[in-house]
């Protein structure tokens, strides 16, 4: 018997915000009256199940407590749309389908992740040295990446009312203004090293994305101006686009409170795969960082 009332829905999955948590599309799931959780089963395309907590937290619906198991278990990547059939009694088959909009095989997937380990296992000699290291540590903790990023994200997702809210609202503004076959990734403000701009090292390689050191990028604002920009590698490969700040600057971006989406252009590549143009998008907000100061009231 249900513990529960459905309907189908989708999502487009994002790590930074549904790694460890997902919401739920409103008025999708219903718990039983003065019921605040519950148990749902997701099934995948070869019947293999996943048990997964249902909770009600700020008058919203998300899959909690095993729900990062089945992330980490299924081919899912950033950019991806899961479906959910509900099929009654508790139960989702949940599809897996590409940005192009094609179901993902588990096979597949399985067979890439050992390639990404035999990767991973060579980077080991990698070395980083001074403020290559300190650059780093900057871009895991400072840059927020959507897009085609296959790492997950550490961060509670919308936990927090504030959160929930920046999240459906970047997700809306993507689904309806950015090209689904374009690799993008969100950058929000970076106290530090403000004028480069870290592209994510699986967008370049999910897209074949071809970056030149010291090649000359174009940033297309949302007003349609264009400043320049210049790519610098560093020595492990991982790549900054300098002249980030100008876009910012020009723009009158608040790093406390603005997100841009920076999607690349992948229909003006050359002959030889290179993009050099980016299409900035910014999505102004009252999302305030918990980094920013908050003003002290006056004595009375």
């Amino acid at each position: 018997m249900s513990n529960f009332q459905a309907v189908n829905f989708f999502k487009v999955y994002y790590s930074r915000y549904t790694s460890e948590t997902m919401c739920i599309p409103p008025n999708t799931v219903v718990l039983p009256k003065g019921s605040m959780c519950a148990t749902a089963t997701l099934r995948n395309s070869k019947n293999k199940c996943w048990h997964v907590e249902v909770k009600e937290f700020a008058g919203k619906m998300y899959f909690e407590r095993g729900w990062t198991k089945f992330v980490d278990e299924n081919p899912i990547d950033d950019g991806d749309i899961l479906v959910f059939t509900y099929v009654g009694s508790s139960l989702f088959d949940v599809t897996v389908m590409g940005p192009n909009g094609c179901m993902k095989s588990v096979e597949e997937v399985e067979e890439e992740e050992e390639e990404e380990e035999d990767d991973n296992d060579d980077g080991d000699y990698c070395e980083i040295e001074g403020d290559d290291s300190e650059l780093k540590s900057e871009e895991e903790e400072e840059i927020e990446v959507l897009g085609t990023s296959n790492k997950k994200g550490k961060n509670k997702g919308c936990r927090e009312e504030t959160s929930s809210k920046e999240v459906e609202d970047v997700e809306f503004y993507i689904a309806r203004n950015v090209n689904q076959l374009n690799p993008c990734f969100v950058v929000k403000g970076r106290k530090n090293r403000n004028n480069e701009l870290y592209v994510p090292t699986d967008v370049t390689k999910n897209y074949n994305l071809v970056l030149e050191d010291e090649e000359e990028i174009t940033f297309i604002d949302p007003l349609g101006r264009e400043m320049i920009g210049k790519v610098f590698k560093w020595k492990d490969g991982r790549i900054c686009i300098h002249g980030w700040k100008s876009v910012c600057m020009i723009n009158r971006v608040n790093l406390h409170r603005d997100v841009c989406i920076c999607e690349f252009l992948l229909e003006e590549q050359d002959d030889r795969g290179h993009t050099n143009r980016i299409k900035v998008h910014i999505r102004r907000g009252n999302y305030t960082s918990s980094n920013e100061a908050r003003p002290r009231k006056k004595k009375t």
